[in-house]
């Protein structure tokens, strides 16, 4: 299965964490021009992105977005990872208090979206109506993370600057106590280990993709995972199975990414492959 996999730079290669499991042909599009679209005008992210759908059209099966625009865009060929991903995370939650980090553009549109489309999907489970002080209206608090995508390109993520002020941002919700936690964008993947082991599962919930992953290959069930929810989210991944492989199209230069050997490693897992690399015009 051909997959066309959308970003405007490193926002969407922590995600090829989950995606290099799975043996599809991936069209990575890398707008580097305008990275990164989270600090742009939803109209104008919308007109790259549609563009660089109706260029690939023709070659695709499905579309993988940003989780902002796998909501907004109307495409019955685009998984929806993130709103499967937030249904999931949801059914976990014990009193109803939410907690998003997000970017500029996600804190202007994304409130909207999830109470207006994302909740209109969603029914509480048997646990969560037997919950007394369960709060069915899902009241949110919000965070803007400006700096974690620009870390990707600098630093790595061990670098004791980038754990201090990832840290410093997530006080904020410990103290508002809320009890999980849902990151609106794709490279909050990065920062996975950083975020599982500063979080208490007891009580802020992070549901944590690549460990969800892990079950699934797995095939067992782990204490905080349900093994069939689990399997049932990877299933659309799942289908149609052949030969992996990434061609990586991009605007502007790619030596900002090739510089990066642990993404390219991420891309190839490993040195199984070797990566295409095609400049575009948009």
């Amino acid at each position: 299965m051909k997959i066309l996999v959308v970003g405007s730079g490193f926002d969407i290669i922590p995600l090829f964490k989950i995606l290099n499991k799975f043996d599809h042909q991936y069209l990575l599009v890398l707008d580097l021009d305008w990275w990164a679209w989270w600090d742009k005008s939803k109209d104008f992210v919308e007109a790259r992105i549609n563009k660089i759908i109706n260029n690939f059209s023709a070659q695709i099966d499905k579309i993988i977005l940003p989780p902002l625009w796998e909501v907004l865009l109307n495409d019955d060929r685009v998984i929806p990872l993130f709103k499967n991903y937030m249904l999931y995370a949801l059914s976990y939650s014990l009193v109803g208090k939410i907690w998003f980090v997000w970017d500029v553009l996600d804190r202007k549109y994304f409130q909207d979206i999830f109470y207006n489309k994302i909740l209109k999907d969603y029914n509480l489970t048997d646990r969560q109506k037997s919950i007394r002080k369960f709060n069915k209206k899902f009241p949110i608090w919000i965070k803007q993370t400006l700096m974690w995508k620009y870390y990707l390109m600098q630093f790595w993520t061990r670098d004791r600057m980038v754990r201090k002020t990832i840290k410093v941002d997530l006080k904020y919700f410990k103290d508002a106590d809320v009890d999980t936690l849902i990151p609106l964008n794709w490279w909050y993947l990065a920062f996975d280990n950083i975020l599982r082991k500063y979080l208490k599962f007891k009580r802020i919930r992070y549901h944590s993709l690549p460990k969800m992953l892990e079950v699934y290959l797995k095939q067992e069930k782990k204490k905080g995972f349900d093994y069939v929810k689990i399997n049932e989210y990877f299933s659309m991944l799942a289908e149609n199975q052949q030969n992996y492989n990434v061609e990586i199209f991009y605007t502007w230069q790619i030596n900002i990414l090739t510089e990066q050997k642990r993404f390219l490693w991420l891309l190839a897992r490993g040195k199984e492959i070797d990566l295409k690399f095609k400049k575009i015009e948009l």
